[in-house]
């Protein structure tokens, strides 16, 4: 085998997630580089503990959670963790909200962190938005120094991820998502001829938020069908008044007000979906979930 023959095709953010939650739940060295990078705190980390994909119902995910006590203090840093992929509007503030509610929950003190490659943390606004930041470069480089085979692995995948970041985003296909998409597109525009919604090509394996709008929606207002959550989510840029006395004109509506980051989102609860599954034999609840659309369609705006 030739050194610079590919190890993995595609890196895919998963891929670093699982590679950065084994390091901070078996490696106390590289727990303690993690946080001095970050804090320039050299404090003893007496236990650490990495969770992975945790969920807050109303503020969303974070990627990597990870936990760790030192002599002095109890700790938790929320990560979030890009290769290339765009963030979403107000990512970081959602983090900065969980953060909160973990540091209520476990009394503890908590950080919010953005993991990527260096290019993408200089270039994107909203990753500069984390309280801190750390790059796929500076941790390739410690996993360099360790002398260690198993480490120096580590720090190749690195690399392919760097490399894939500095060509760009470049989706990759899901038969089975896409073709979920794809019928819940149709049945969409025949269901509902004035919504819009892209149509789908090429659909990743983890989307799940097809985007619809109507035509006459203000600039920064859409709806967001957050499938396997189950939840439609009408997005704005509105204050909460003003979604409050929308409510109060249209009793009829089955939405509820919302805090997502900085801005509040009308959102009603309909059965889950799961894009992997057949789209028939979910299509009962898909209608369900358009009929609640329907709702934007006449009542707002």
């Amino acid at each position: 085998m030739k050194n610079n023959d590919l190890i993995i095709e595609s890196i895919r953010e998963r891929d670093i997630d699982l590679l950065l939650i084994e390091e901070l739940n078996v490696n106390r060295d590289f727990c303690s580089f993690f946080v001095q990078n970050l804090f320039e705190d050299s404090s003893n980390i007496i236990e650490a503990k990495a969770l992975h994909s945790v969920v807050n119902p109303q503020f969303g995910e974070t990627d990597i959670l990870f936990f760790y006590k030192t002599d002095k203090s109890s700790n938790a840093i929320l990560i979030e963790n890009k290769i290339d992929a765009n963030t979403q509007p107000e990512q970081a503030e959602r983090y900065k909200i969980r953060a909160t509610a973990i540091q209520k929950e476990y009394h503890c003190d908590t950080q919010t962190c953005i993991v990527a490659p260096h290019n993408y943390l200089i270039n994107n606004s909203e990753a500069q938005k984390y309280q801190n930041q750390i790059s796929y470069e500076t941790i390739r480089e410690y996993f360099k120094k360790q002398n260690s085979v198993r480490l120096d692995y580590k720090a190749q995948i690195l690399d392919l991820a760097i490399s894939q970041e500095r060509r760009g985003y470049t989706p990759i296909k899901d038969d089975a998502t896409t073709s979920f998409w794809v019928q819940y597109w149709n049945l969409l525009t025949q269901y509902i001829p004035s919504a819009e919604m892209k149509r789908p090509t090429v659909v990743p394996a983890n989307s799940d938020w097809p985007l619809i709008k109507f035509s006459w929606f203000p600039k920064g207002c859409f709806i967001y069908h957050k499938l396997s959550k189950g939840y439609i989510d009408f997005q704005t840029n509105c204050s909460s008044d003003f979604l409050e006395n929308i409510l109060e004109q249209n009793s009829a509506l089955s939405f509820n007000i919302v805090k997502t980051g900085k801005s509040f989102t009308l959102r009603a609860i309909v059965p889950p979906l799961d894009k992997h599954s057949s789209f028939d034999s979910q299509k009962e609840n898909v209608v369900k979930a358009f009929n609640i659309i329907k709702e934007l369609e006449y009542n707002i705006f």
